[in-house]
């Protein structure tokens, strides 16, 4: 699904109304299309026009990380998150030694759900609807559009498979099956590059140079490294 608003824009004021669609060219896109329209003087930004995507069947994908949910049993899913910034103009070429990872608490020291990131936020949604939600008792209404249309391809795609046919996303012909571009709104960015005055000038990259927001933990060492390699030890000196 694409959402046409990033982490911290869909609860801002003026955000009015959400947009689904499943993306066209069926055969070869693995997406579906959810996107949430600001005032109207906002149409023309790139949240709008192009979007986020969700990748079928429960993949995300925000341009600068994807984010993975992988059913563990029935009451428990494995959230994982990768994600990518590319270092200003100034600080390439850049070689990049080793991937840093890390198993991100969700929980404080007293037990409490920890809110204070994105992804974290999400978490708490999840959770707060007990282990097993009972869905005949939601009351869908306009903005929940892309649930509906998510869950009826969910129900077509296992009546397929139960008729022997193929599920949507798997491409047999290896001609057919190559990579697949997704919307990005930040695309210029990751073929072009920025400064980092470009990057503290953005309205919205900015964000990303001083913490990293989708996901409560990440450790000292990694975060000195990310500072490093994007100048802004150089900077605070």
């Amino acid at each position: 699904m694409q959402l046409a608003a990033g982490p911290g824009e869909l609860d801002r004021p003026g955000a009015l109304r959400v947009d689904a669609r499943e993306l066209e060219d069926a055969p070869r896109r693995r997406d579906r299309a959810l996107r949430a329209q600001a005032p109207e003087d906002r149409l023309r930004d790139p949240l709008w026009t192009v979007g986020r995507v969700c990748l079928w069947p429960n993949g995300f994908f925000l341009g600068e990380h994807f984010e993975w949910r992988v059913p563990v049993d029935d009451e428990n899913l494995l959230s994982v998150t990768w994600s990518f910034i590319r270092v200003p103009k100034e600080a390439e070429p850049y070689e990049q030694k080793s991937i840093p990872f890390w198993n991100a608490p969700i929980r404080d020291s007293a037990g409490r759900w920890i809110t204070s990131h994105v992804i974290n936020q999400d978490i708490t949604a999840w959770v707060g609807q007990g282990r097993i939600a009972d869905r005949t008792k939601e009351n869908l209404g306009a903005s929940d559009r892309g649930i509906s249309m998510l869950r009826k391809r969910l129900f077509d795609e296992l009546r397929a498979v139960a008729a022997g046919k193929d599920p949507k996303g798997l491409i047999r012909d290896p001609a057919r099956n190559k990579r697949v571009e997704l919307p990005n709104i930040g695309r210029k960015l990751y073929t072009e590059g920025m400064t980092l005055k470009e990057y503290r000038e953005h309205p919205f990259w900015k964000n990303l140079l001083e913490d990293f927001r989708w996901h409560y933990g990440q450790p000292a060492e990694v975060k000195r490294e990310f500072r490093a390699a994007m100048g802004l030890e150089a900077e605070d000196n």
